[in-house]
């Protein structure tokens, strides 16, 4: 039974069960792999986030209301600004594990033909490689895949040490 099954049922709506293909709809498919893996690292990211909060010296919050700022203040002028070498960190961790993904298309789409709009580079990269038996193409693909995550690695580097705070 479905959740709308059950609304129905339970508080005698008439709710018509819309029955997402979220694997078999080429316009869910994407959503559903998003899902999927924002499902997975943001458990990850808040923890980063957690640990950036509590690297926040309360000099400054005690600072900022010394000065007069509010709740409002204290998350604009002290927060956030303490938080953007963490930002940065999470932004581009997050756009490097995207780039990487390679278990979901392949665990949900094992067993039927994977549609166009979830061919990620990496799961690209393993059927040309394995099943097509075209390990020059596949390996022409990891090393750009290796050469554009080397310079998001550069970028991040010198964007944490350029922002960084004493």
């Amino acid at each position: 039974t479905s959740i709308v099954q059950f609304l129905n049922n339970t508080f005698g709506l008439n709710i018509a069960d819309p029955k997402i293909g979220w694997l078999t709809d080429p316009s869910f498919v994407l959503i559903s792999m998003v899902l999927l893996s924002a499902w997975q690292v943001v458990g990850f990211n808040t923890v980063l986030f957690l640990a950036g909060l509590q690297g926040i010296p309360k000099d400054l919050y005690e600072a900022a209301q010394v000065d007069g700022a509010n709740y409002w203040g204290q998350l604009r002028n002290v927060t956030i600004p303490m938080l953007a070498p963490t930002t940065i960190f999470v932004i581009i961790t997050t756009i490097i594990t995207g780039l990487q993904v390679f278990n979901e298309p392949y665990t949900l789409f094992t067993a039927r033909p994977i549609p166009e709009n979830a061919l990620t580079s990496v799961f690209h990269l393993y059927n040309q490689g394995f099943f097509g038996f075209n390990f020059g193409y596949a390996s022409a693909i990891a090393w750009i895949l290796f050469a554009v995550i080397f310079g998001i690695t550069l970028i991040q580097f010198r964007v944490s040490r350029s922002n960084a705070y004493d």
